[in-house]
């Protein structure tokens, strides 16, 4: 219940636009604790982590984190401004729900 409800916090943070900042600074700032809010999900993820299998569809903890760490890693790279390298960008797995295994 926990993660579900912080899964929709972030959720609502990133999907309701905050207000256009006035300056670089301002977005930089709100650019860094938005790194730290990623942080957090990342390691209560990491608490959260089942590591059953059963009949049943479970929750894909590894394909979220991957996604958040996507993300948390773009950003910190526009915020340190190393924009001037190009790398491969890893697509979102964007889909969370593991099928059981059947033998």
């Amino acid at each position: 219940m926990k993660l579900r409800l912080m899964i929709m916090m972030f959720t609502l943070m990133v999907v309701i636009p905050a207000p256009v900042l006035a300056d670089a600074e301002s977005e930089r700032a709100n650019l860094v604790r938005l790194v730290g809010e990623f942080d957090y999900l990342l390691q209560s993820l990491r608490k959260y982590k089942i590591d059953s299998v059963n009949d049943q569809y479970t929750f894909s903890y590894d394909a979220l984190s991957h996604d958040l760490t996507v993300i948390r890693d773009g950003v910190t790279e526009y915020i340190n401004k190393d924009l001037s390298l190009t790398r491969e960008i890893a697509p979102l797995v964007g889909q969370y729900i593991q099928q059981p295994i059947h033998r």
